[in-house]
């Protein structure tokens, strides 16, 4: 049982965690050495990974891993075909290896194969898969170590989506390169960019959030700017025409934090914002919730299945205090520490006992001591007050960490992990853009994390 976590966050398929002595653990799939123990061994509970003693943050790409160290180092590990690890080889990694020439990171991001790292003095270097020309050197030649970013000296912080990059600089302004293809570039092209571009009429953005397909920027007037991929609406402006230039969020005028995941979104008035699979949510003020965009599994949970391209009202949530979404699911937290999922339920996600999906909110069976929560692909994770984790949906991969691939559990499973304080726990998910293979196992009654 993991004890003394303090914060979690979920992407696919494994999962990963900072602990207070710097160490990092992680269980799940391992195909390409991305747990980090020296081996390609699938872990149903977790493992320590190898020579990492002083992380401070974690990231995922699609099966590598990286830990920005205390010193400004970077260390990584897992799939290295296209470079992804940075330490000048394209050799598989079962343990982390040093990433070449960086020493003054402050932060980093990962893509699906390509890594970015922010350094002190707002410079940036990536490396990795370069095909779209999203590392920023002028060139669509794969890195296997670092190259500058062209041009950026200023920035304050990077974000990544599958093939394009982002960087927020000192003045308000944003800067891209890479993909375009859905003008998630915010130029008013969809033309490929190996250098960085200035997203058209930013100059008083606060934070970015990368999709695969869409890009968003929270303004310091607390509205919302959204450009890109908008298939099924999530970029909140009405229609479901892809945006080369920014439009604005409708209805959403105070805003205090915005993230991004696939094709859908979600507001509240507003505290936060973040994307899922195919939907976006936001929370507000007084506790409610809107959400738009994708809506076949009934994600956006007004109480149908029909796609919006502007936010609805969540229905039945009054007390919200922070919420997650995954590939086509949505959970939040209540004040009471109660939570509600809805949505997708295939494999148990929502943690009502079923299978079956839900266009309303309904309760996670079980949770009513929750302080925070974290939503992969296909499964979700709640931090208790008790500082223990219990997670619950897909466990194909063992991602719920309880050491088993079992269907039910009929009540919680837990083993006292000994000395493993989590001063930071992000589940970091493996997020393949392939359908998953056959799923037999599924569990539906949140079981604790060993």
């Amino acid at each position: 049982m993991i004890s003394s976590a303090q914060d979690i966050a979920l992407g696919g398929y494994y999962t990963c965690a900072v602990i207070t002595d710097g160490k990092v653990n992680c269980w799940g799939p391992n195909t390409n050495g991305q747990l980090g123990d020296g081996t390609t061994t699938q872990r149903t509970t977790p493992v320590d990974v190898s020579g990492i003693t002083t992380a401070t943050t974690l990231a995922v790409g699609d099966s590598h891993t990286c830990a920005l160290l205390t010193g400004g180092a970077i260390k990584c590990w897992g799939s290295n075909y296209v470079g992804s690890v940075g330490d000048g080889t394209t050799t598989d990694r079962t343990t982390p290896v040093d990433v070449s020439g960086i020493t003054t990171a402050t932060s980093l991001a990962l893509g699906k194969y390509h890594t970015c790292a922010l350094l002190t003095g707002g410079a940036i270097k990536c490396w990795g898969r370069n095909n779209n020309g999203q590392l920023g050197d002028g060139t669509t030649t794969t890195r296997t170590t670092p190259v500058d970013v062209s041009g950026i000296t200023t920035a304050t912080s990077i974000a990544l989506g599958n093939y394009h990059s982002c960087a927020l600089l000192t003045d308000g302004t944003i800067t891209c390169w890479g993909w375009n293809g859905h003008g998630q570039l915010g130029d008013g092209t969809t033309t490929d960019s190996t250098t960085p571009v200035v997203v058209s009429g930013i100059t008083n953005a606060t934070s970015i959030a990368l999709d695969s397909r869409h890009s968003c920027a929270l303004l310091t007037n607390g509205t919302i700017k959204c450009w890109g991929s908008n298939a099924d609406g999530q970029l909140g402006d009405g229609t479901t025409s892809d945006r080369s230039t920014l439009v604005v969020v409708s209805s959403i005028t105070n805003a205090t934090s915005i993230a991004l995941g696939g094709y859908y979104s979600c507001i509240t008035n507003a505290t936060s914002i973040a994307l899922g699979g195919w939907h976006s949510c936001a929370l507000f003020t007084d506790g409610k919730m809107k959400c738009w965009g994708s809506n076949g599994s009934g994600q956006l949970g007004d109480g149908t299945t029909t796609d919006r391209s502007t936010p609805v009202v969540v229905l039945g949530i009054t007390n919200a205090t922070i919420f997650a979404l995954g590939e086509g699911h949505s959970c939040v937290l209540l004040t009471d520490g109660t939570m509600k999922c809805w949505g997708s339920n295939y494999y148990g996600q929502l943690g009502d006992g079923t299978t079956n999906d839900r266009s309303t909110p309904v309760v996670v069976s079980g949770i009513t001591n929750a302080t925070s929560i974290a939503l992969g692909d296909r499964h979700s994770c709640a931090l208790l007050t008790n500082d223990t984790m219990k997670c619950w949906g897909s466990n194909y991969y063992g991602q719920l960490g309880d050491g088993s691939y079992v269907t039910v559990h009929p009540k919680p499973i837990c083993r006292r992990h000994t000395q493993k304080i989590y001063q930071q726990i992000l589940l970091l998910i493996h997020q393949q853009q392939r359908d998953l293979p056959p799923i037999t196992r599924q569990v539906f009654n949140p079981p604790q994390i060993l």
